[in-house]
């Protein structure tokens, strides 16, 4: 582990975790990471889950076991006929609350669920550790708050 994910293993300091790419690999194509955007809508328009078939990353499933499941939360930007579907994802392979997992419209809408999470459970920016793929979120967060922003490499060994 590294000095990052070693604190926030910390007692004290929960973590959000974005979902596709964190918590999901992004593969959602054959022999390519993704579909085109018009392949994925049509996909969920027709009713298909699209993460019906995805497997859970074991180093987060271990991690988020090693940390424990009320200590852990997730926020993904997901249109609304995509929630149901990824829900069920979260909930089946890393057994997190239904309070715990949050959607949002937009990336930079994440910012508010940390703020929210600060307000409901009473802790400091940095208690609060957001683990995502997009650089781009991560470093709106950082230059719009305080909160702890780790790139999900940071796993990596």
């Amino acid at each position: 582990m590294s000095k990052i994910t070693d604190y926030l293993l910390k007692d004290d300091v929960i973590v959000v975790m974005d979902v596709d790419g964190v918590l999901a690999p992004y593969e959602f194509s054959e022999l390519s990471h993704s579909m085109t955007d018009d392949e994925w809508d049509r996909l969920v328009a027709s009713g298909e889950n699209p993460y019906k078939d995805v497997r859970p990353i074991k180093l987060m499933q271990e991690f988020i076991q090693k940390k424990g499941v009320n200590k852990v939360y997730t926020c993904s930007k997901s249109p609304l006929n995509e929630i149901p579907g990824k829900r069920a994802f979260i909930k089946d392979n890393y057994d997190l609350p239904d309070d715990n997992i949050y959607f949002t419209l937009e990336k930079t809408e994440k910012l508010t669920v940390l703020q929210t999470l600060q307000q409901k459970l009473g802790l400091k920016p940095s208690q609060i550790a957001i683990v995502e793929d997009t650089v781009k979120t991560l470093d709106y967060i950082r230059a719009h708050s305080d909160f702890v922003t780790v790139h999900v490499s940071s796993f990596m060994e």
